[in-house]
C-alpha cells in the first residue's frame, strides 16, 4: 500500500491497527444479545468510557446504532444498539429489528398507543378539539402515525394529537 492509501485507511478506521483495537474492545464489552449479532445491550457503562464504547459499537454496527438511557452526566449509563448496516432503510427505533426493546419498553408502548389511537380516525371524520380555550369543529384531513391533521372551515389546518380529539357522533 502506498503512503497515501495507508493514511486514508487510518482516517477511515480500516487500517490493521484500528481494526485489531476495535475487535479487542468489542470482545471486551459485556454485551447482552437480544437478537444475536443484530440487537444488543451493554449495561452500566462508566460515564467517562461512554464515548469510546459508542465509537466501538458504531464501528461494528454502523453510524446511529446507539440509544443511550440515563443522563449524560450520570456515573453509569446503559446503551441499546442495533445493526444499522445490514438493512435498508436502517431502523429508526431500538426495536426496529425484532419488534421488542430491552431498555425502552415505556417508549415502545407510548409509540404503539399513539399509532393505535390515530388508527381510530379516518379522512373525512368530523371531530371536536380544544385550542386555546376554544372548542373547534373540523374534518380529519389525514391521520399520521402520531398526530392527526384537522381542517377547520375558515381557519385552516391544525395538527392535533389523537388524545385531544373527540369524534362527532
Amino acid at each position: 500500500m502506498s503512503e497515501r492509501e495507508q493514511a486514508l485507511a487510518r482516517v477511515l478506521g480500516i487500517d490493521d491497527e484500528t481494526t485489531k483495537a476495535m475487535r479487542e474492545e468489542w470482545a471486551a464489552l459485556d454485551i447482552e444479545w437480544h437478537c444475536s449479532g443484530r440487537h444488543g445491550v451493554v449495561r452500566n457503562v462508566p460515564g467517562d468510557k461512554a464515548g469510546r464504547v459508542q465509537r466501538v459499537i458504531e464501528w461494528h454496527m454502523g453510524s446511529g446504532a446507539c440509544w443511550w438511557n440515563g443522563t449524560p452526566k450520570a456515573a453509569t449509563r446503559s446503551v441499546e444498539f442495533v445493526a444499522m448496516t445490514k438493512v435498508f432503510p436502517a431502523p429508526k427505533k431500538p426495536w426496529g429489528w425484532c419488534g421488542t426493546t430491552v431498555l425502552y419498553p415505556d417508549w415502545q408502548k407510548q409509540e404503539a398507543d399513539a399509532e393505535s389511537a390515530c388508527a381510530e380516525f379516518k379522512a373525512g371524520d368530523p371531530v371536536w378539539f380544544e385550542f386555546k380555550g376554544a372548542r373547534k369543529r373540523g374534518l380529519v384531513m389525514w391521520p399520521n402515525w402520531k398526530t392527526v391533521a384537522v381542517m377547520v372551515e375558515g381557519e385552516g389546518k391544525y395538527t392535533v394529537p389523537p388524545s385531544g380529539l373527540t369524534k362527532e357522533v
